[in-house]
C-alpha cells in the first residue's frame, strides 16, 4: 500500500510518500524506494509522487522510468511533460500493473507555474487482471468548474490494500 500526500501553501509545496517497496511475500520488503521526484520545466517546477507499481520485475522503479521518459526533451512546459508521461504510462504500465493489487498506478503532480501559480495534476492508469481493459486519465484539479480556478490545497493518492 502506498499513500502520497500533497499540501500547497501560498509559497510552498510539500509532498510526502512512504519509502517501502514490498513484493507480496516473494521476497523481503525494502525501505529505500524513491516514490517522489522533482520536475523542472520551462514554465515552472513541480514534484511527482506516485502510488501503485513499486518496481518492474527487473527492478526499475517508476521514478527512474519517468526520468528516462523525459530525458533529452528540454524546452517543454509542465503540462507537455505530463502529457509525455501519460503517453508512456499508457504504453508501458499495463503489462506491469497486472501484478499490482487493484491493477492501478497514480502519479500526483503538484506544481508552481510561472504566471499562473499553484496547480495540481494527476495521471491515473488502471488495468484489469485479465489485461483486457485499460482505463486512464490525465486530470488538472481545480476547486470549481471555472477554468483557471485555484487548485485544492490538499491532494491524496493511494493504491493498494
Amino acid at each position: 500500500m502506498t499513500l502520497v500526500f500533497s499540501v500547497h501553501g501560498r509559497d510552498t509545496l510539500w509532498v510526502v510518500a512512504d519509502r517501502r517497496l514490498s513484493y507480496g511475500g516473494l521476497r523481503p520488503p525494502i525501505d529505500d524506494a524513491v516514490k517522489v521526484m522533482c520536475l523542472q520545466t520551462s514554465d515552472g517546477v513541480g514534484v511527482l509522487g506516485y502510488a501503485g507499481l513499486g518496481a518492474t520485475s527487473k527492478g526499475t522503479q517508476p521514478s527512474d522510468w519517468m526520468s528516462a521518459a523525459l530525458r533529452g526533451r528540454g524546452g517543454m512546459d509542465f503540462e507537455q511533460s505530463l502529457g509525455v508521461l501519460t503517453t508512456v504510462a499508457i504504453r508501458d504500465l499495463p503489462r506491469h500493473l497486472v501484478s499490482v493489487p487493484g491493477g492501478g498506478h497514480s502519479i500526483l503532480a503538484p506544481a508552481f507555474l510561472r504566471g499562473i501559480g499553484p496547480r495540481i495534476y494527476s495521471i491515473d492508469t488502471v488495468v484489469s487482471r485479465e489485461r483486457q481493459q485499460l482505463a486512464y486519465r490525465f486530470t488538472k484539479h481545480e476547486c470549481t468548474d471555472v477554468p483557471g480556478s485555484p487548485p485544492p490545497r490538499f491532494a491524496v493518492a493511494g493504491v493498494g490494500c
